[in-house]
């Protein structure tokens, strides 16, 4: 799966729904400054968008791999997401 063609589809729909977001990490830093190897998308929503956002995911193929976590530097709560096509996979982290 290429990682931008991914991250152009989901955001298709997440603007579609007016749904405000950030683009943050690896793939953020590819667009404005230094492109760097990254396997993930990190996108920071509004936690009242979650349901939204986890319903645009689960018709594009993903599924909450694990239980969110809270980091404990910070009051942001992760919640993952997985993609698996054959031998590929595809991540994309919603933080809170």
């Amino acid at each position: 799966m290429n990682i931008f063609d991914e991250f152009t589809e989901i955001i298709k729909h997440i603007e579609r729904q007016k749904i405000r977001y950030a683009l943050v990490g690896g793939v953020a830093m590819a667009f404005y400054a230094e492109p760097r190897f990254t396997q993930d998308v990190d996108l920071l929503i509004e936690p009242n968008d979650l349901e939204k956002v986890r319903q645009i995911l689960e018709k594009n193929g993903y599924f909450e791999s694990a239980e969110p976590w809270t980091f404990k530097s910070t009051p942001l709560t992760l919640h993952r997401f997985l993609k698996v096509i054959e031998n590929d996979q595809m991540i994309i982290d919603l933080l809170l």
